[in-house]
């Protein structure tokens, strides 16, 4: 399957319908609706995207969550906020019939060494002493603080994944750009086996 997101083009358009036109003239059988989407956006795209036969493959959870609203805040009302808002992109995802929800778990709050990592990549040192400094310092900084952000995430799961099931949305834990954000490799693989027994969780 490939989908095409509508954070390639929702700022171009106002009109929903013009971003669903878009993407099937592209020759996109699918959409993923993405967070830049508008929600008055949502309605004519569904509809237009229904007439032409271009189906809608997922929803990202933070589709109506505002910048900083994570499973990983410190401050617990913003938490919860932030799961009630993803249970809205759950439902979304269900009335559009779209099996999948793609999961953004948060960040954990450090001082960010992710481009600076770039950078030197860029600058060719990928194998200096530098590189290999700022990196071990990155991951030595992330393990020490890491857990209590991941157990948040955890919890918020925990309640997404009985909301998912109720309406047939499986949730899809997304790999992200920046070590600094949840999950790494390690904890994506602790994740998984946390959840193995359950048919609504996966990796996206």
């Amino acid at each position: 399957m490939l989908s095409l997101s509508t954070c390639w083009n929702s700022h171009r358009h106002e009109n929903g319908e013009h971003i669903a036109h878009e993407a099937a003239h592209l020759g996109f059988g699918y959409i993923e609706l993405s967070r830049e989407l508008h929600t008055n956006q949502i309605d004519a795209l569904k509809q237009y995207a229904a007439h032409v036969g271009v189906k809608i493959s997922s929803v990202m959870n933070d589709l109506y969550c505002t910048k900083g609203l994570e499973f990983t805040s410190d401050d617990a009302s913003i938490r919860v906020e932030a799961i009630i808002q993803t249970k809205r992109s759950i439902e979304l995802a269900a009335t559009c019939m779209a099996p999948f929800v793609v999961m953004n778990l948060g960040n954990v709050p450090m001082k960010s060494f992710t481009d600076e990592l770039v950078a030197l990549t860029h600058a060719g040192k990928i194998y200096s002493r530098e590189y290999i400094r700022v990196k071990l310092e990155l991951v030595e900084q992330r393990a020490k603080v890491s857990q209590v952000y991941l157990d948040r995430s955890r919890t918020a799961l925990d309640e997404l994944l009985t909301h998912g099931e109720k309406f047939k949305v499986s949730l899809g834990i997304e790999t992200r750009s920046h070590y600094e954000k949840l999950p790494t490799e390690q904890e994506m693989l602790a994740l998984l086996e946390h959840y193995r027994d359950c048919p609504w969780f996966g990796v996206w």
